[in-house]
């Protein structure tokens, strides 16, 4: 009996330390942005500048999403179907990325701080 159970025990650590580098691998920033690349085009989202999109999207999975964004969304696309997550990251991609680039280069700092000194000013 405690034979079985150590060689459960032996399987069940293997599992576990090769999901975990599993996952370390994608989670890298080379995946993150072809996973985010591949969604935005299967939504037939229109790379117009192949370069200026690249950049686009590397910059949106490294510094807007992050590893724990792209983490969550990944779960989002293993628990319920790829088309959900396309559209989540489409979403964000379009209507909270692309909508702050093209802002007039403020930070969301300066956006609350204008909005403390407009409540003042009233």
């Amino acid at each position: 009996m405690f034979t079985v159970l150590y060689f459960w025990y032996v399987l069940v650590i293997f599992l576990n330390t090769f999901d975990f580098f599993l996952w370390i691998y994608a989670i890298a920033p080379y995946n993150r942005r072809t996973f985010i690349q591949k969604r935005l085009q299967s939504k037939r989202y229109p790379f117009r500048n192949e370069v200026e999109d690249r950049l686009n999207v590397t910059r949106f999975a490294n510094e807007y999403l992050e590893a724990d964004g792209f983490f969550i969304l990944s779960l989002i696309k293993e628990n319920s179907s790829d088309y959900v997550a396309a559209e989540i990251i489409y979403r964000l991609y379009t209507e909270k990325f692309l909508a702050k680039q093209s802002d007039d280069g403020s930070s969301l700092y300066d956006v609350i701080d204008k909005a403390v000194v407009n409540k003042r000013s009233s």
